[in-house]
């Protein structure tokens, strides 16, 4: 494969210590624009992710149907609690709220912690908010420094 033919955003990422995900995010990753590309060149956006430090992201592994019920449960919540302000800012009071409204199908899934340099790849978007096949995931309890690796691809 030669990465040159695929329009791609890499970035390395160090958090330090703090507490805002004390209490884990569950989400899907939005499409990420590339290139100022169309929602159909867009749709099909891979993400690749590997803690190289710290701690590891948690990935909510679920049978498809339950998978299904969440991400549909997700999309109604975040017009209801939008995660992010007008500044661009993480909400933490209604990640909090989101976290509660889903609590009861968690019991369903296993949740599973990246080691580092365990790396997971994983569809993202929310492609006319159709996508149902997306990763539900969070970030960890900062409660080490983490440096953390993504790589975005269009298609692979």
């Amino acid at each position: 494969m030669n990465i040159k033919n695929f329009n791609k955003i890499i970035w390395l990422r160090y958090r330090t210590v703090n507490n805002n995900y004390d209490e884990p995010r569950w989400h899907i990753d939005g499409n990420y624009n590339i290139n100022n590309m169309t929602i159909e060149k867009i749709k099909n956006q891979k993400k690749i992710i590997i803690s190289l430090i710290g701690p590891g992201t948690l990935i909510l592994d679920c049978e498809k149907e339950i998978n299904e019920e969440i991400d549909n449960k997700l999309l109604e919540l975040y017009e209801t609690y939008p995660r992010y302000d007008k500044h661009d800012n993480l909400n933490i009071e209604n990640a909090k709220k989101i976290n509660d409204e889903i609590s009861n199908y968690l019991d369903s899934c296993h949740i599973k912690k990246l080691e580092n340099f365990n790396g997971v790849i994983y569809n993202i978007g929310l492609y006319h908010k159709k996508q149902m096949d997306s990763s539900i995931h969070s970030e960890p309890k900062f409660d080490k420094p983490r440096l953390f690796l993504a790589l975005v691809l269009n298609e692979i």
